[in-house]
């Protein structure tokens, strides 16, 4: 695929070919015209002509060529010279505009890796205090459960021993009650056996 420097060559060759072709006519005519004239001369003053002829064969027609050629070949130097420079300035201009566009890119990345680190240390930061805020939640919700659990446990304690207490002030007053129904009980016996010993005494006398 051609570069922007053989498509500049390219051109300029064409427009030099162009030129050169453009010059090789104008010398053509003007050959031509001169042939006439000297065509006229011939027929008014045939020496002259025979020694200008002479003389015209041995430079005018080289030098005027080689003066062509030089001009041509100068001006074609002249403007590659110039397209290269031109070239060269837009290369230049071409990086130099590439180079800060990277360095616009680069100072963007930078940017957006700052910022973006910071917003992650903001977030980890918030998600720290929120983990710690809700650690010292279930701390105290925990707290509050065992203090209870102690609560109920003293209050069932207190209740069982309280039950205890009854239930043993019940059996002591049961077997109290107990004793003295049975004293009683035996305490009639008695005196029903002594009534009955008495009767029978009596009835013997």
């Amino acid at each position: 695929m051609a570069t922007e420097e053989d498509l500049a060559l390219q051109a300029l060759a064409e427009q030099y070919a162009a030129e050169e072709a453009e010059l090789l006519e104008e010398q053509m005519r003007l050959e031509a015209e001169m042939e006439a004239e000297l065509a006229l001369l011939a027929e008014e003053d045939p020496e002259l002509m025979a020694e200008m002829e002479a003389e015209r064969a041995a430079a005018s027609l080289k030098d005027i060529v080689k003066k062509n050629k030089a001009e041509l070949a100068a001006k074609k130097k002249a403007d590659e010279e110039a397209a290269m420079a031109a070239y060269m300035a837009e290369e230049k201009a071409a990086e130099e505009a590439q180079n800060a566009m990277k360095e616009r890119i680069e100072s963007r990345k930078r940017e957006l890796a700052s910022k973006k680190k910071s917003e992650e240390d903001e977030a980890m930061a918030k998600y720290m205090e929120e983990e710690k805020a809700a650690e010292a939640a279930a701390n105290a919700m925990k707290e509050r459960i065992e203090s209870r659990k102690r609560e109920l446990a003293s209050k069932k304690k207190s209740e069982e021993d309280e039950a205890m207490a009854k239930y043993m002030e019940e059996e002591k007053a049961a077997e109290e009650a107990a004793n003295a129904m049975k004293e009683r009980i035996e305490s009639r016996k008695r005196e029903l056996a002594s009534k009955k010993k008495s009767e029978e005494d009596e009835a013997m006398a």
